[in-house]
């Protein structure tokens, strides 16, 4: 028995129909077909870069409060490579060339970049104080926002933070089943000691970003409806 949507705290609106989480996951599925080796590498990658600034200071036996400054300045430091492997399966969804470079190419704007999603954590947060579900909502809200920065260069900060929240009206309890729908790929992943999480990772972001697809083909098809 699947969770009762009428006692969600989102607007669900079934009159804006998208596809659903297993025609989300079979997009992703195929896009990624054939690329499975190279995703799952590029995300090793990722992984071991944020990895091992987050555990450097442990596995050197070093614990100072220099040390906790200097590692959560650099975590934001990353915030631009986060937004490369977000759009970097964008980039794949899209058929356009995209290697390695990806995890770097957020620091060819990185005031954009940086700011915007820093500025969208310090937004979540700050929901998230009070008490979690706004924060949790606004988190789905706000989660298209790293796609806008690519799609639309001219927008930054509140501006593509806003267009994120406007593409998401209607759809923020679509996009929870889809995350819900991944929970079962997630523990058999813990079975495999995180290696699966190799996978998981591009498949489940391959998946958002056909979400975000979707958004946009509704949003062209709702404007050419207005138009005369």
């Amino acid at each position: 028995m699947g969770p009762n949507r009428a006692h969600l705290p989102f607007n669900f609106n079934t009159s804006k129909k998208m596809l659903s989480s297993s025609e989300f996951r079979n997009l992703s599925a195929n896009t990624l077909q054939g690329k499975w080796g190279e995703v799952a590498i590029f995300t090793l990658v990722y992984f071991l870069v944020v990895g091992g600034i987050n555990l450097c200071p442990t596995l050197l036996n070093i614990k100072t409060t220099a040390t906790d400054l200097f590692t959560n300045l650099l975590t934001l430091a990353l915030l631009p490579m986060q937004w490369g492997y977000y759009v970097y399966f964008l980039a794949k969804t899209r058929q356009e060339k995209a290697d390695l470079d990806y995890l770097f190419i957020g620091y060819k704007d990185f005031g954009r970049i940086f700011g915007t999603i820093f500025l969208q954590s310090i937004y979540i947060f700050l929901w998230s104080l009070l008490f979690i579900i706004p924060g949790i909502i606004k988190s789905f809200s706000y989660a298209m926002t790293p796609y806008v920065l690519r799609d639309e260069p001219d927008l930054s900060y509140d501006a593509a933070i806003t267009r994120s929240s406007q593409l998401m009206g209607g759809h923020k309890a679509e996009l929870f089943f889809l995350y819900l729908s991944f929970i079962g790929w997630f523990v058999l992943c813990l079975l495999t000691l995180g290696i699966g999480f190799l996978f998981l990772s591009p498949y489940f972001h391959t998946a958002q970003v056909h979400f975000y697809e979707e958004l946009l083909k509704e949003e062209a098809a709702s404007t050419e409806e207005q138009e005369p």
